[in-house]
Order: structure tokens, then sequence, then C-alpha cells
């Protein structure tokens, strides 16, 4: 592996002679990086962040809780 940082970019290079690293794999790479670059750059609190999951959650769970209800 080799990386290489220039004034305005990171490369990074790597040796897949076997293919061993599937598209999947690259996209989880990628996501990673994407994420550590957006939450660089934010500005909300922890605090925020578990307001915002647990809104998250209660909504998706409002959404969907018929799906997962049994009837009797």
């Amino acid at each position: 592996m080799v990386i290489e940082r220039t004034n305005n970019e990171i490369v990074i290079r790597i040796n897949d002679d076997n293919e061993q690293l599937g598209q999947v794999d690259l996209d989880k790479i990628i996501d990673t990086i994407r994420y550590y670059q957006i939450i660089k750059k934010s500005k909300a609190s922890q605090s925020d962040i578990d307001v915002l999951a647990k809104e998250i959650s209660t909504n998706w769970w409002n959404e969907n809780k018929a799906r997962f209800e049994t009837k009797q």
C-alpha cells in the first residue's frame, strides 16, 4: 500500500493482484472515509446526535410497528 499526500489530496494505492478486495469491500472503505470527512466538519454535540438518533428511531418504529405486531 502506498499513501501519497499532495496539497489537496490523499492518494491511496493498494496492490490487489489477487482481486481480494471486492466492490462491496471498496464501497465500505469509501463510505467510512466519507463518514469521517463529514463528521470532521460537524459542529453537532454528542447530545445533539443522541436526540436526533432517538427521534429517528421513534419515527421509524411508529411507521413500521404494524409489521411486527402479532394479531390475536
